[in-house]
């Protein structure tokens, strides 16, 4: 058979398959989509639409076989099973996705993400299993931050809001660049009656996801009558997930009435609420000199006054000066996930890695000599752009735990922004043996090569973050920029479209798209995105 008409028939089967697929009639996609998926430009695809035609016609042995082959792991590997679960969670075949993660658990009980997707799959039902089955995904993959998401989003369904608070503080933490753990932890405010905190967190969501009806509908629960808060400036240290104003104190933890607040205390927390920190501290201060000896350094009111002057140094941008506040908020008996934040923050900032490290294992529950514990500040190092610091940490808890999560991920991150590229590679890939079913890993890995302009070679591991987690604008961007240059316009204009869909400010986005459609002779709308591009780039 000659290479042409083997290219038409099997161009000729994708399209059957396809058909066939979108009309649900999954059985007979199956025999059109494995031929398509034999060869061909658009075998990739075919292979992971015949995967989920194999779900959906109860063909799981097939199934399985068919994403480990799409993903190139072995078929009886527990990471062909892991990879299998994720696809039959997202197919809504929550039954199927716990078999097949309990099943790769019992071939390898340390696969990263696999008790996630168990606890996803569990979570419209047993919430209590949900709620272990996050925990232990945490305890393997300390720095996997959509586990604490769905951590958090699990126990606010059994309205433990406190909690619930706690892990999306973390979750913000590591990726703060996720709409999902603001607007859930603004609902957690509004249900525990923090107003101010609500409306802090649901305004942060709202500048993500500005198209989100949900967002607003609480934000209005929040703060139906009140103006937008003014933002920090861009030069603020890491910012609080909602940055509230303290409260007056009322009652000690006896419940006997607090002293009423001093006139230093009131203009102390009016300059907060104007966001001048750095008047806020020295009234604040001023406020905890006037009520010593009265106020006893046991006492609630003590600590949190600490806390408040430590926070605003902070906020003001007086890193050195804030230290010794919050050392003394700590060591006065203070414990919340914010101080310890704010202090490694600032220890990290005054070139104090090892007591930053401790202050973060404090915050996420684990030791502080441990893998997990630098692999948590490594992410915070390099929030800060301290490459360094962060590689060797990574790569002394990559000593120690040959295995661990995401440390060869971030080390890819490390190379990307060196330009060491092929350093890059290696890394992401290293990190997909470890973590098969990471979707930023593959992600990475297509970013990686569409920078040495290898567009053949971005194109599969932008497709596989795609169908991990299809929830990302990034790959489709990338993919698109890809087909743009490979000059498959229409391929490039449809993942263009689809990421402005979920990020309608993505200004890389409306850029690619203005230029595929001006080529494609689209030239008004073409014009038009590249207008409202130069409009983002002024904004940002």
């Amino acid at each position: 058979m000659g290479p042409l008409l083997l290219f038409f028939l099997q161009a000729s089967a994708y399209q059957s398959g396809v058909q066939a697929y979108s009309e649900r009639r999954y059985a007979e996609a199956i025999p059109f989509l494995e031929k398509a998926a034999s060869g061909g430009s658009q075998a990739l695809v075919a292979q992971y639409m015949l995967g989920n035609a194999c779900l959906q016609a109860h063909q799981d042995a097939k199934a399985i076989q068919t994403f480990a082959a799409l993903f190139q792991v072995a078929p009886d590997s527990a990471a062909a099973h892991l990879l299998a679960a994720g696809m039959m969670l997202r197919a809504k075949l929550a039954p199927g996705a716990a078999t097949e993660a309990g099943h790769a658990l019992e071939m390898d009980p340390h696969i990263p993400q696999a008790h996630y997707v168990l606890g996803e799959a569990l979570s419209g039902g047993d919430d209590a299993s949900a709620v272990a089955e996050l925990q232990k995904e945490i305890d393997i993959n300390p720095s996997f931050s959509m586990a604490y998401y769905r951590l958090g989003d699990a126990y606010e369904k059994r309205g433990d809001w406190d909690r619930a608070i706690a892990v999306l503080e973390r979750s913000i933490w590591l990726n703060p660049n996720h709409s999902g753990p603001y607007t859930l932890i603004g609902k957690a405010y509004l249900k525990r009656g923090d107003a101010g905190d609500a409306e802090g967190a649901l305004r942060h969501a709202l500048q993500m996801d500005p198209q989100d009806r949900a967002i607003r509908q609480l934000l209005e629960q929040a703060a139906p009558k009140r103006e937008p808060a003014p933002t920090l400036p861009s030069a603020s240290p890491p910012a609080l997930p909602s940055a509230p104003p303290p409260a007056l104190p009322s009652r000690d933890r006896q419940g006997a009435v607090a002293p009423a607040p001093s006139p230093a205390y009131l203009r102390g927390l009016a300059s907060y609420r104007r966001h001048d920190y750095a008047a806020a501290a020295l009234a604040l201060k001023e406020a905890l000199k006037e009520a010593m000896p009265a106020m006893p350094e046991a006492s609630p009111q003590y600590r949190e006054t600490l806390q408040m002057i430590g926070r605003s140094e902070y906020l003001a941008g007086h890193i050195p000066e804030a230290i010794p506040w919050l050392e003394k908020a700590s060591a006065a008996g203070a414990r919340n996930n914010e101080l310890s934040f704010v202090l490694g923050n600032s220890y990290l900032q005054t070139q104090q890695v090892p007591k930053a490290r401790a202050a973060f294992a404090d915050l996420y529950g684990v030791a502080p000599e441990s893998g997990a514990a630098r692999l948590v500040t490594a992410h915070m190092l390099i929030r800060l752009e301290l490459e360094d610091e962060a590689q060797a940490e990574l790569e002394t808890a990559l000593a120690r735990e040959p295995k661990l999560p995401e440390a060869h991920h971030m080390l890819g991150e490390i190379a990307i922004y060196r330009a060491q590229i092929d350093r890059a590679v290696a890394e992401f890939n290293r990190e997909i043996a470890i973590n098969p079913g990471f979707a930023m890993a593959y992600y990475r890995l297509g970013d990686a090569y569409t920078r040495r302009e290898d567009w053949e070679h971005a194109v599969p591991p932008l497709q596989r973050a795609v169908w991990l987690d299809p929830t990302y604008s990034g790959p489709y961007i990338l993919l698109g920029k890809t087909y743009l240059k490979q000059g498959d316009l229409p391929e490039a204009e449809r993942m263009l479209r689809r990421a402005l869909q979920m990020d309608p400010n993505n200004a890389s986005a409306h850029y690619l798209l203005g230029r595929t459609l001006i080529q494609s002779g689209h030239e008004e709308e073409g014009k038009k995105l590249l207008r409202r591009w130069e409009e983002l780039r002024q904004e940002k």
